[in-house]
């Protein structure tokens, strides 16, 4: 079966903008990636992770690798992305 990652993306958008954690963690993994045809990211990684750890615990660790690689400033931007990505 061939792997259509972007339609993937459209669909986990889709999932995760309506409160599905698997969705939200695996959106934020393309972002982590740069796959399905998104722009690497480690803002949104964070941003969708952050929200992901609600409902599926394996984000926190993936959020937490993520941090190390970031500054204080972009850490404190995610979250508020976070923030807006809820509402």
């Amino acid at each position: 079966v061939p792997k259509h990652s972007k339609e993937a993306v459209k669909w986990y958008r889709k999932s995760a903008r309506q409160g599905y954690a698997i969705a939200q963690y695996n959106l934020a993994q393309k972002y982590k990636y740069g796959e399905g045809g998104l722009e690497k990211s480690n803002l949104y990684a964070y941003a969708w992770f952050n929200i992901a750890v609600i409902g599926y615990a394996a984000a926190k660790k993936e959020k937490d690798i993520l941090a190390k690689a970031m500054t204080a400033e972009q850490i404190t931007k995610a979250q508020e992305l976070s923030r807006e990505l809820l509402k």
